[in-house]
């Protein structure tokens, strides 16, 4: 399973001169395409402009979300996500040995709201803030934030060289009464930290990626232009391997 992701986060990074207008995948999906003049990309890059595509949020077909709270505490949740954003990226190229490291960053606000029903279920009678602080604790687990993000059972999920597992994170919950009393809406925030290293190969203007979770190569039209470099995966492929991620500009560090 490869992790999903989506449009960028205004303020933090600007698009760049590839533009984002339209939908036609002609362009690259509204995002532009990079003429792919090649060049060294050796070194740690950070990028600074990006354009991507909305994704759907992830939800949960159950109206509780498998919440389970009985004498032992909170013993399962599984959120999903609303729309997450693309927050940031770095790259990092050692031309010694053909090695590379990348990071993607992305993050995003969501709800839910817990019946009375759901928060009772099992015999106990949380308050919101009560839901609140057995939320937070419950998801600062990395299995049960990965699990909650997924929507999946862990023992489904594909393994993961060490270090290289996608980490979604759970924060900043805060739970209230509805205005009549009979549920819990609650807010947080979302993130999640994807980080990837291989060896690449650059020919003719394209940069392959064959990265150590055994994916397929990510393919990737690029142009480096003094100190920056930009990039489109390429016959409209997705950047690094990420949906929704369709242009990049990076500076370099």
């Amino acid at each position: 399973m490869k992790t999903e992701f989506l449009w960028g986060v205004a303020g933090i990074l600007s698009l760049w001169s590839l533009g984002c207008s339209g939908t036609s995948s002609t362009n690259n999906y509204g995002c532009g395409v990079v003429s792919a003049c090649g060049g060294d990309v050796d070194g740690s890059w950070t990028v600074n402009g990006a354009c991507t595509n909305p994704y759907d949020p992830v939800t949960s077909g159950d109206w509780c979300s498998q919440l389970t709270i009985d004498g032992n505490g909170l013993r399962l949740a599984m959120l999903g996500h609303d729309v997450l954003a693309f927050k940031s990226a770095s790259a990092t190229f050692n031309a010694a040995d053909n090695s590379y490291e990348t990071q993607v960053a992305f993050a995003g606000a969501s709800h839910k709201e817990f019946p009375t029903a759901c928060l009772t279920g099992f015999g106990q009678e949380p308050t919101c803030t009560d839901l609140a602080d057995k939320l937070t604790m419950y998801l600062s687990d990395t299995s049960a934030a990965t699990q909650a993000f997924f929507l999946t059972p862990l023992q489904l999920l594909p393994q993961y060289p060490p270090g290289l597992a996608p980490k979604p994170s759970y924060s900043n919950f805060k739970c209230v009464d509805s205005a009549n009393r009979d549920r819990c809406e609650c807010t947080y925030a979302v993130g999640l930290s994807v980080l990837d290293k291989g060896v690449f190969s650059t020919s003719s203007g394209q940069l392959s990626l064959f990265s150590s979770t055994e994916a397929l190569p990510y393919v990737a039209d690029y142009c480096v232009s003094g100190a920056q470099m930009q990039m489109t995966g390429h016959a409209g492929t997705d950047l690094l391997g990420q949906t929704g991620l369709r242009a990049l500009t990076f500076k370099k560090n």
